[in-house]
């Protein structure tokens, strides 16, 4: 698992590194929740940008990066702060933005379960869960660590 995140990042840092990477776009349909005390946003997708496939793009709220962020390469090397998860299990880092106000996320406290866009997040006290219905892959993640299952 760890060696497939590795892969996977590596290929990303690439993009990651690009001043010009697209950044995670909230299309009609897409949701965004906030957990952890707030602490975390997530965008959720079942279509993301279109491609016809499901995404989870988790981020800290204040745009700072989780504990084991890895850098960017390049020429402006910088903490990556999102982690993705796509429905078919891949994950990786990559910079941006959550968009939208924050006013217009979903806010789940500890202990409530969500279901949007073929996703299912559960809030515990320490972490939050966010897994794809169909595949059974996805995110363990509180403000400070992130672990791909």
């Amino acid at each position: 698992m760890f060696r497939n995140l590795t892969a996977a990042s590596a290929a990303v840092l690439l993009l990651g590194a690009c001043p010009f990477a697209p950044q995670a776009a909230a299309a009609d349909g897409d949701q965004v929740v906030r957990v952890q005390n707030g602490e975390v946003r997530c965008l959720l997708t079942a279509n993301y940008m279109g491609r016809g496939y499901a995404m989870a793009i988790c981020g800290r709220s204040d745009g700072g990066h989780f504990g084991e962020s890895p850098m960017s390469t390049g020429k402006f090397s910088e903490r990556l702060n999102l982690v993705v998860s796509r429905g078919a299990g891949e994950s990786w880092w990559g910079a941006g933005q959550i968009p939208g106000p924050a006013e217009a996320d979903v806010v789940l406290g500890v202990g409530q379960t969500y279901r949007v866009n073929g996703w299912t997040v559960r809030t515990e006290e320490l972490r939050t869960e966010i897994k794809n219905d169909d595949s059974g892959h996805g995110l363990h993640v509180n403000a400070v660590d992130v672990r791909p299952f």
